[in-house]
C-alpha cells in the first residue's frame, strides 16, 4: 500500500435493501411508498450506475452479493477496513441485522483479486459487540492516511475507547469530537467529514464539542478546507470520497443529490485535480440513509 488514495473498491449489491427498523439513530433514512421489489429494482439500477461510472473512470471494482436479511449490506465500509502490511480490521456493529453483512472469506477473495493480501486480522467484534460497544468502520472513523490522523465523532455507533484502540494499532493521532443534527448525535463521522489528498470537506456547524481541536487538526493537515453547510450535509455533501484513477489520476465520487447541492465547491474540487464522478442514488439514500462514500469500501494495492 503506497497511496493515500484507494486504487479500487469493494461494493455489495443492494439485493436485500429495505428500511432498517433496527437503526432509528440514522435520521437520514426514510420510508418510501414502494413495495420491496420496486425498492430493489431502483436500488440495483442506482448501484450499477455508480459501479459503471467508476469503472469507466479508471477505478477497479469488486462485487460481493448481499446476505439474506441484511438490509444495509450495500454499505460495506462499516464492517471492515484495510491497512498497511496486510491488516484487515473487522468492526463491531450496533444493529444485530447489520452483523449479518460480514462475509470475511468472500471479502478476502475479492481483496486478493484487487491485489491486497490479508496477512493480519484485528477482530474487534467478537469481544465488543457482546459488551455493547461499537465502532462502524470508516463510517465511524475518517482517516487522513498521509498525515496519519483519524477523526471520530462520538455516538452510539462510535465508541471513543475503540477509536483509541484502532488509532494506537495504526499509529495514528486521534481527534475526537461530538456533533448533533436536530438534537440527535450524528451517527457516523463520514456524514460530516471527508478527507482527500488535497482537501478536507467538513460541516463545522454541527460540531457541538471539540470543534477547536478538529479545526486545529485540519489546519495542520495543510489541506484545502472546504466548508459545507447543514443543508449541504443533508444532501450528503459530506459523504464523498476521493479515489485513485488510472485514467484521471484521481476522481471525487458523490451522489447526484450532493452534486446538485454543491455550488462553487465543484469548481474548487476540479481545481484541486479531482475529476468528479456522480450517480443518481436517490433510492439508496432515502431507504438506507447513506450515500456514495458508504457504498465504497476502499482497497489499496
Amino acid at each position: 500500500m503506497n497511496s493515500v488514495l484507494a486504487d479500487g473498491v469493494v461494493m455489495v449489491r443492494p439485493s436485500s435493501l429495505e428500511y432498517n427498523t433496527e437503526t432509528p439513530d440514522n435520521t437520514f433514512q426514510t420510508q418510501m411508498p414502494l413495495d420491496p421489489s420496486q425498492v430493489r429494482s431502483l436500488a440495483n439500477r442506482e448501484f450499477q450506475e455508480l459501479a459503471t461510472n467508476l469503472i469507466e473512470s479508471g477505478v477497479a471494482v469488486e462485487y460481493l452479493d448481499s446476505p439474506e436479511g441484511a438490509p444495509d449490506a450495500v454499505f460495506p465500509n462499516n464492517w471492515f477496513s484495510i491497512h498497511e502490511d496486510g491488516l484487515l480490521i473487522l468492526y463491531p456493529m450496533k444493529a444485530a441485522n447489520r452483523r449479518r453483512e460480514r462475509q470475511v472469506e468472500s471479502l478476502k477473495k475479492s481483496l486478493k483479486h484487487l491485489g491486497f493480501e490479508v496477512k493480519e486480522i484485528l477482530d474487534l467484534y467478537t469481544t465488543y459487540e457482546a459488551q455493547g460497544e461499537f465502532l462502524e468502520g470508516t463510517g465511524s472513523l475518517v482517516l487522513d492516511r498521509d498525515n496519519r490522523v483519524v477523526y471520530a465523532s462520538i455516538s452510539e455507533r462510535t465508541s471513543p475507547n475503540l477509536a483509541k484502540i484502532v488509532a494506537q494499532k495504526l499509529g495514528y493521532e486521534l481527534v475526537l469530537f461530538q456533533s448533533m443534527l436536530n438534537g440527535v448525535p450524528i451517527y457516523h463521522t463520514n456524514v460530516l467529514l471527508s478527507i482527500g489528498s488535497r482537501f478536507a470537506a467538513v460541516c463545522l456547524d454541527v460540531v457541538t464539542e471539540g470543534r477547536e481541536a478538529l479545526e486545529s487538526a485540519l489546519e495542520r493537515s495543510e489541506k484545502q478546507i472546504i466548508k459545507i453547510t447543514t443543508d449541504e450535509l443533508k444532501a450528503y455533501c459530506g459523504n464523498i470520497i476521493e479515489l485513485r484513477s488510472s485514467k484521471f489520476g484521481s476522481v471525487l465520487v458523490m451522489s447526484g443529490s450532493a452534486h446538485k447541492a454543491f455550488n462553487r465547491q465543484i469548481k474548487l474540487f476540479e481545481a484541486l485535480g479531482c475529476k468528479v464522478v456522480k450517480a443518481d442514488l436517490t433510492t439508496i439514500e432515502a431507504i438506507g440513509g447513506g450515500s456514495a462514500r458508504c457504498m465504497l469500501a476502499e482497497a489499496h494495492f
